[in-house]
């Protein structure tokens, strides 16, 4: 039988495989200094104006349920973080924390989510005792445990792999395997006549970039021939 926990559990499952591109018509929410109930509040907002690679600020955010994504028009590099709260629309309760029958801490759970932020720091019994309403629930705590474990992981590999799209050594990788390289390389080891250029004496079969300027679209006066051992001892191998 479904519970709600499990059909709360699939919709954020759902919402975040969708939201899996980030959108570049994703407007960012506007923070809220308010002070409101503690039952009821309005979340806090990680307000990031700058990209952390190339600090412009032309940044686009989209929302996960744990999470901010970012996309940097500028250099289109991708980032995240975590958001200040235990999830976008936390409604908080205390209760109890029970060890061996016992109500040792007091805890802030989310009704919504069942997070809780202050797992290492109990709140005091003299202020909040009287304001307890119920029992932590560790099966909802470790669900959003988890949740939120599961929607990092994704988030991360989804980030890195497009920020390994966009370095030099992914473009390397990519142009080696062009048409345009293969065609360049053989006019270069024709021009040597198949000769190392730094020995002058073993057979050239490698073909080295004096400069990555323009690769890509180099020209053969930015190449040379050299056999494996040179090639190798060129790049500090």
């Amino acid at each position: 039988m479904a519970t709600l926990g499990n059909c709360k559990k699939r919709q954020r499952k759902t919402n975040r495989r969708k939201k899996l591109n980030i959108s570049a018509n994703s407007t960012p929410l506007k923070a809220s200094d308010r002070n409101v109930s503690p039952q009821f509040r309005e979340p806090k907002r990680n307000e990031m104006k700058n990209c952390k690679f190339c600090h412009s600020g032309n940044i686009i955010r989209t929302e996960y349920d744990f999470h901010d994504a970012y996309k940097c028009s500028a250099c289109d590099k991708a980032f995240f973080d975590n958001i200040s709260e235990c999830c976008r629309n936390p409604v908080d309760r205390y209760v109890d924390d029970f060890h061996n029958n016992v109500p040792v801490f007091i805890r802030v759970q989310c009704d919504n989510c069942g997070g809780c932020l202050n797992m290492t720091k109990s709140l005091k019994r003299a202020e909040f005792g009287e304001k307890t309403k119920g029992e932590f629930s560790k099966e909802r705590f470790l669900e959003w445990k988890l949740e939120r474990q599961s929607e990092r992981s994704e988030i991360y590999n989804f980030t890195e792999y497009i920020n390994y799209t966009k370095s030099n050594h992914y473009l390397h990788r990519t142009h080696l395997r062009s048409e345009y390289w293969k065609n360049i390389r053989q006019l270069v080891l024709d021009r040597d006549k198949g000769i190392c250029q730094s020995c002058k004496t073993e057979k050239a079969k490698d073909v080295h970039h004096l400069t990555y300027k323009n690769l890509g679209n180099e020209t053969i006066d930015e190449l040379i021939s050299y056999c494996r051992a040179c090639h190798e001892k060129a790049h500090g191998k």
